[in-house]
């Protein structure tokens, strides 16, 4: 080759070099990678599976790509451990080089890896983790909720109980960690803001094999019982109240992970028909667009959604429509963490926004009987509160002060 023609080739190259970079960014072929922290293991496995779930479905029903990039999943396995999870984030993150993080679901995970979230500046979406610190004091610019507070459904349910279920007095049997804490909390609040009386606070370890001795608590004239529950504890503590004789005696009302899908399956219609829980997510919501999603999933799966494979299906329909936003650019971290933030988005929920001041959903709540439907046990709406904000029907500022001091009580 000439002299001439080895400049000439020189020059193609670095005018091609100047258009990629003086006429914008160069366009992203590779895959964008999502890094999903789960609890593929312990007493929430079955939620985590119902989590990849929904989210598999989600990307099936969009192609599974954006601007031609192939979203690929990395799943994994926090086994509900806040130093496994925040290992989990910085090997997806530092390592895998993931543009998104999602998950994961225990609350106190969700707490222990907000830290590294805020320093890496890694764009984060949580389906089910509901701190209510993640959206007050420990708020973070780049860590949106999708799913809720964990507070948020029982703000609302507490004077329903009180003034249009009856019970005027009644005990609380929950998880003894963050996120019993802060649902029952909410509910006490609520329940007692309404003129009603709590007669005892019973607490069961997160690892609880055993619900007996906890049921066994239970005051015989208590008027009803307020249970919160998730996974296979749920299973557990129906059991034992039926075994205890309290089922018909009793009236139970709950969290929404009492009596959600993903424990559901494995009750027994004599230990959990009638209850009536409280949750942004009703598998019996009879509305087209849970009708089809529940017949969707139903197919693919064989089971009824739980909220966790709804929200994961949900959280998987903000992904994408933000990246639609971006033409599937990932690179401008800020760009993308706004896209989530201002994309509402039609869940099989609901409507959904996410409030700027929170980070986390303005959205229905759903208060829900356990009823049998064809053959098969289903949450059935019988009230809503529509588009209820973070917190609930107390002022913004109300709420803040009382969420700092959830705890453990009683």
């Amino acid at each position: 080759m000439s002299r001439g023609r080895v400049c000439a080739g020189w020059l193609a190259v670095g005018l091609l070099a100047l258009a990629g970079c003086g006429g914008g960014a160069a366009r992203q072929t590779g895959p964008i990678k999502v890094g999903f922290i789960l609890p593929l293991t312990g007493v929430f496995a079955a939620n985590a599976q119902d989590e990849r779930d929904g989210w598999n479905l989600a990307l099936k029903d969009a192609g599974g790509s954006v601007a031609g990039r192939k979203i690929q999943t990395i799943y994994v396995d926090d086994a509900s451990d806040p130093n496994q999870g925040l290992t989990d984030a910085r090997q997806l993150v530092q390592t895998q080089k993931v543009d998104v993080l999602i998950g994961p679901i225990a609350a106190n995970v969700g707490l222990a890896i907000r830290g590294f979230v805020a320093s890496s500046g890694i764009p984060t979406l949580y389906p089910s983790a509901c701190s209510v610190e993640l959206a007050t004091t420990e708020k973070t610019p780049n860590l949106i909720l999708t799913g809720w507070t964990c507070d948020q459904p029982t703000l609302n349910f507490g004077k329903y109980v009180c003034d249009t279920l009856g019970y005027k007095h009644l005990t609380t049997v929950a998880m003894d960690y963050a996120f019993g804490w802060q649902v029952t909390g909410g509910f006490v609040s609520s329940y007692t803001g309404a003129g009603c009386r709590i007669d005892k606070q019973i607490w069961a370890p997160f690892n609880a094999t055993d619900y007996s001795p906890y049921v066994s608590q239970i005051p015989q004239d208590t008027q009803a019982v307020f249970d919160l529950a998730a996974g296979s504890a749920a299973v557990r503590f129906t059991q034992a109240y039926q075994a205890f004789g309290l089922k018909g005696k009793i009236p139970l009302v709950g969290g929404g992970t009492l009596t959600d899908y993903s424990a559901m399956r494995s009750e027994s219609p004599d230990s959990v028909l009638g209850a009536v829980t409280v949750l942004q997510y009703a598998d019996g919501l009879d509305t087209p667009a849970n009708n089809a999603f529940v017949q969707e999933y139903h197919g693919a799966t064989g089971k009824y959604p739980s909220y966790y494979a709804e929200s994961a299906y949900a959280t998987a329909r903000l992904l994408i429509a933000a990246l639609k936003k971006l033409n599937g650019d990932t690179s401008d971290r800020k760009a993308l963490v706004n896209a989530f933030k201002t994309t509402p988005f039609d869940a099989p929920r609901g409507p959904v926004k996410i409030d700027p001041a929170t980070n986390s959903p303005i959205q229905n709540i759903y208060i829900r009987r356990v009823e049998m439907v064809n053959g098969a046990l289903r949450n059935v709406v019988i009230d809503t509160v529509k588009q209820s904000p973070p917190w609930g029907p107390l002022p913004r500022s109300r709420w803040e002060v009382q969420a700092a001091h959830y705890g453990r009580t009683g």
